[in-house]
C-alpha cells in the first residue's frame, strides 16, 4: 500500500547516484545535481501529504518515513556531507559550547581542548554506544586502572621503550618536526614526480616508505644526509634526537617515587590478568575492555588530531596463539562486512568483504578479521559515511600484523583506532622484570591422554646410604626431563645400574634403588603465554572527527549536525507555536513534557521569544533530531506536530501514541530522518 502512494522517478534518481564518490576522494554536487536532489525530494513530499488513511494513519505513515523518504533524505545531505566548511563548523561547535580552548583567557595551550555541555554528552553517548556494541554484545570485563604508572613497570621493556620518537629541528624557526615525517614528506612529493626518477630510484624510495618506522635515529640521519632533506620550509634541519613523550613525575612527600601520566590503557591490565582470568572462570578467551584518560606530550600540530590528553577506550582478547582462527565468533554476518583496506604504500585501496580478505591471507587470522569487522560496524553505527572510513596496514617489527582505521577530514585521513594481533611480549617482559608468573593455563576441549615416565625410589634406602646428599639426589630426580627418564631407563635395563653426577658428587643407583615406570596420563590442559588482539580507540578522535562527517548545510548557509539519535547530546526539542498562552497549552505542554521525562529523553525546552523557524534552526544546528510543537489545533484535537531535523518532514501524531511513537525512534533506534 505504501509503496503504490509513492512512485519511482528513475531520471531523477540517476542524478542522485551521480553524487557518489570516486578514488575514494570527496565529490561536490554539481549545481545541477542538487536541483534533481531537491525536485525528487519535493515530489515525494507532496506524493506523502496526499496520503490520507485515518484508520492507520500513525504506524503506516511513521513506516513510511522509515522505509521511503529516508533514502533521499540521507542523499539530499550526503551531497554535500563531505564537503566540509571548517569556519562554519567550527564556528557552529564554538558558538554552542560543543569544543572550546583550554584556558582561552590566558592565550589557550596547544594541544588541550575543553568539551562544552553538549560535547561532554556527546563523548559519554559516543562511550555509551561503544559499550553497547563491545562490552554488552561481546560479554567483556570493564575494568579502570590508574592513570599514574610506576617508572620500572615501563623499564620492563628496555630497549624496546614503546613512547619514544625520533625528531629534529628547523635551525632557523626552532620549530620541531618528527623524523618520520620530514622524510616521509620529501619521498611522497618525489614519487610524485615519477618521471623524473628511475625505476631502480622509485623502487628504493617505496622500500624506505614502507620500513620507514623500523629504522632508528642513526638511519633515519643517514637518509636525512644522503638525500639533503630540508624542512617544508626550506630549512636546514638539525640532527635526528631521541624524545620520550610519556610526561613523567614524582609523587610521594619525598619525590622518590617516578610515576608517568600513562600513554596508553595496557599496563594496568598486564599486571592485572592472572586476577582477571581466576575472576572470568580460569577460561580462554577472555576479554577486558577498559576507558580512561592517556596522556602524549609528543609534537602537536594545533590540529585536534594531536592532542596532548586523549579519551581512550581499550579492548584487549586474550586467547591461545594457536587458536587465533578458531574464533567461536567469527559468523558469515560478519564474513558479508565489507571494507577498504590499503595494503601497501602506494595509497590504493581496496574494497573487500572480511571474509575473502581472511581467505586471501590480507589479514593474519580471523580473530582479528572478526574485530576490523566489527570496528567497522562501530564506526557505521556512529554515523561515519562509509565512503570515509579505511583501514590502513602498518609494518610494525614488534607485532604480528596492525592495522590503523582512519577517516576523512578536513586535513585529510586521520587515524582513529589502532587494531592489533601480537604474541606475548609484553606479558613475558612484565613476568621477567616482576619475577612473577602471568602464564595461564589454557583448557582442552576434549582431555589428552600422554604417555609418560614416573620415576619411582626408595626414601628410606636412599637416605641411609646418602645421608645429607640425598635431597640433592631427589630434587635432580624430580627435574628430570621426559628424554633424560628415557635415556636413564634404557641405561638401567641394559647395565642394572647407572651412575649420576650431580654438583661433583657421584650417585651409584641399581634397580633395587630405582625403577622407571611407563603410564598413561590424561592432560587437561597447558600453560601460556596468551596473545592478544589490541583495539585502541582514540575517543577524542572519533568524537571530532563525527562532528565533521555528520556536519552540512542547508541552503548553503544553515548548519546542521546530522547525529544519530542514540548519540544526539538533546534528543528531543519542545516549542509552543501558540499565539495566545492559556491554560489548555499549559496542560498540554505538562503531558507532553511528562511523556518525555517518562522515557528518560534528554530534551530541550525552548521558551524564548524567537520564531517557530529560529527555533527549528538552532535545534538543527546543535543535532536535535526531533522536534515537537504544540500549536493551536493541539489545543483542539489532542496532537502535536513532530519534526523531523534532516528533511524538515513534519507529522502530526495523536497524544494518545506518542508514547509509542517517540518510545519506536527515540528509544529503539528506528531510523530518523
Amino acid at each position: 500500500m505504501i509503496n503504490n502512494q509513492i512512485g519511482n522517478n528513475t531520471s531523477t534518481e540517476n542524478a542522485i547516484s551521480s553524487t557518489t564518490t570516486t578514488n575514494n576522494q570527496p565529490k561536490i554536487a554539481t549545481l545541477e545535481e542538487r536541483i534533481a536532489i531537491n525536485q525528487l525530494f519535493k515530489e515525494k513530499l507532496q506524493q506523502l501529504s496526499n496520503f490520507n488513511s485515518s484508520s492507520d494513519r500513525d504506524e503506516e505513515r511513521i513506516k513510511l518515513l522509515n522505509l521511503e523518504l529516508k533514502i533521499i533524505a540521507k542523499k539530499c545531505s550526503e551531497s554535500s556531507k563531505l564537503h566540509f566548511n571548517d569556519q562554519l563548523l567550527r564556528a557552529c561547535l564554538l558558538k554552542n559550547c560543543f569544543v572550546l580552548p583550554s584556558f582561552e583567557i590566558y592565550g589557550g595551550v596547544s594541544g588541550l581542548v575543553d568539551l562544552g555541555p553538549l560535547g561532554c554528552n556527546l563523548k559519554n553517548n559516543v562511550i555509551g554506544l561503544w559499550r553497547k556494541h563491545f562490552v554488552l554484545e561481546e560479554e567483556m570485563m570493564e575494568m579502570e586502572t590508574s592513570s599514574l604508572v610506576l617508572d620500572e613497570v615501563y623499564r620492563a621493556f628496555g630497549f624496546f621503550f614503546p613512547f619514544n620518537e625520533f625528531i629534529v629541528k628547523d635551525m632557523k624557526t626552532d620549530k620541531i618536526i618528527l623524523a618520520t615525517k620530514v622524510i616521509e614528506d620529501f619521498i611522497q612529493e618525489k614519487l610524485g614526480n615519477e618521471d623524473l626518477l628511475t625505476s631502480v630510484q622509485i623502487k628504493h624510495f617505496r622500500e624506505i616508505l614502507a620500513n620507514l618506522h623500523s629504522y632508528d635515529g642513526g638511519a633515519m640521519n643517514n637518509i636525512i644526509k644522503r638525500f639533503r632533506i630540508r624542512s617544508m620550509d626550506g630549512n636546514q634541519i638539525s640532527e635526528v634526537f631521541e624524545w620520550t613523550f610519556a610526561i613523567k613525575t614524582q609523587i610521594g612527600v619525598t619525590g622518590r617515587t617516578s610515576v608517568y601520566l600513562r600513554p596508553d590503557l595496557d599496563q594496568g591490565v598486564y599486571t592485572n590478568i592472572k586476577r582477571l582470568w581466576e575472576y572470568g572462570g580460569k577460561r580462554l578467551p577472555f576479554s577486558v575492555a577498559q576507558v580512561g584518560s592517556i596522556f602524549d606530550n609528543s609534537t602537536t600540530t594545533g590540529h585536534y588530531s594531536k592532542l596532548r590528553e586523549n579519551s581512550s577506550a581499550k579492548i584487549m582478547h586474550f586467547c591461545n596463539g594457536a587458536k587465533k582462527n578458531n574464533c567461536e565468533k567469527y559468523s558469515k554476518k560478519v564474513e558479508q562486512v565489507i571494507v577498504r583496506l590499503l595494503l601497501d604504500s602506494n595509497d590504493e585501496e581496496t574494497k573487500i568483504s572480511i571474509k575473502d580478505a581472511a581467505e586471501q591471507e590480507f589479514i593474519a587470522n580471523k580473530s582479528l578479521a572478526y574485530y576490523l569487522a566489527r570496528t567497522q560496524e562501530f564506526m557505521e553505527e556512529c554515523g561515519f559515511l562509509s565512503e570515509g572510513i579505511r583501514f590502513r596496514k602498518q609494518f610494525s617489527y614488534r607485532l604480528e600484523q596492525l592495522w590503523t582505521c582512519e577517516v576523512l577530514t578536513t586535513i585529510g585521513w586521520v587515524e582513529v583506532v589502532n587494531v592489533q594481533s601480537k604474541a606475548g611480549y609484553d606479558l613475558l617482559q612484565h613476568s621477567q622484570h616482576s619475577n612473577s608468573d602471568l602464564s595461564l593455563f589454557d583448557s582442552f576441549d576434549e582431555p589428552l591422554e600422554e604417555r609418560e615416565i614416573v620415576v619411582e625410589f626408595s626414601h628410606q634406602k636412599l637416605g641411609k646410604r646418602y645421608k645429607n646428599d640425598t635431597k640433592i639426589l631427589l630434587e635432580h630426580l624430580s627435574g628430570l626431563s621426559k628424554e633424560k627418564k628415557s635415556q636413564y631407563q634404557t641405561e638401567l635395563e641394559t647395565n642394572h645400574k647407572i651412575s649420576l653426577d650431580i654438583n661433583g658428587k657421584n650417585f651409584q643407583l641399581s634397580k633395587d634403588d630405582i625403577s622407571f615406570v611407563e603410564c598413561v596420563k590424561k592432560v587437561y590442559g597447558e600453560k601460556i603465554t596468551p596473545h592478544i588482539i589490541d583495539l585502541s580507540f582514540s575517543v577524542s578522535r572519533i568524537l571530532l572527527s563525527l562532528l565533521e562527517h555528520v556536519f552540512w548545510t542547508r541552503d548553503e548557509e544553515r548548519p546542521i549536525l546530522s547525529l544519530p539519535s542514540q548519540l544526539a547530546p538533546i534528543k528531543v526539542l519542545l516549542v509552543s507555536n501558540c499565539k495566545v498562552k492559556t491554560n489548555e497549552e499549559k496542560m498540554v505542554l505538562e503531558k507532553v513534557t511528562k511523556i518525555i521525562r517518562t522515557l528518560s529523553i534528554p530534551f530541550k525546552h525552548d521558551e524564548s521569544a524567537h520564531s517557530i523557524g529560529k527555533k527549528y534552526k538552532r535545534a538543527d544546528e546543535i543535532g536535535i533530531p526531533i522536534a515537537i510543537t504544540i500549536d493551536e489545533e493541539s489545543l483542539l484535537n489532542a496532537t502535536v506536530t513532530i519534526r523531523f531535523r534532516d528533511t524538515c518532514l513534519q507529522e502530526r501524531v495523536e497524544l494518545s501514541v506518542l508514547h509509542q511513537v517517540l518510545f519506536g525512534l527515540i528509544m529503539m533506534q528506528r531510523e530518523i530522518l
